[in-house]
């Protein structure tokens, strides 16, 4: 199965679709990730570095901000997949893109 998630990048208003198999396990998503950020917003991923942050993660250790949770790589066991973590929440998630230039 595909999910679908809305993906917001934080510091601007571009959102886009982000399209994961279920199968899909975190390390994969994460090592991939970068790739597909860059291509999608046309920015070169040798100069920028891209973090995934599960959207509504309000109060966590870093601040109050939804955005300033840890990514999903320091969240999430690198061997989960997208179905043991989203399988009857991913119509509900969305995530940020946190994109910084290296």
């Amino acid at each position: 199965m595909r999910y679908t998630f809305i993906c917001k990048e934080i510091h601007s208003q571009r959102i886009f679709n982000l399209f994961v198999d279920s199968s899909t396990t975190i390390k994969e998503f994460c090592t991939n990730i970068q790739a597909i950020i860059c291509n999608e917003f046309d920015i070169e991923p040798y100069n920028h570095t891209v973090k995934i942050i599960e959207a509504g993660q309000y109060n966590n250790c870093n601040g109050f901000a939804p955005e300033l949770a840890n990514s999903m790589d320091m969240v999430y066991t690198e061997d989960s997949t997208f179905e043991d973590i989203f399988q009857h929440t991913w119509k509900k998630t969305a995530f940020y893109a946190k994109i910084s230039k290296i």
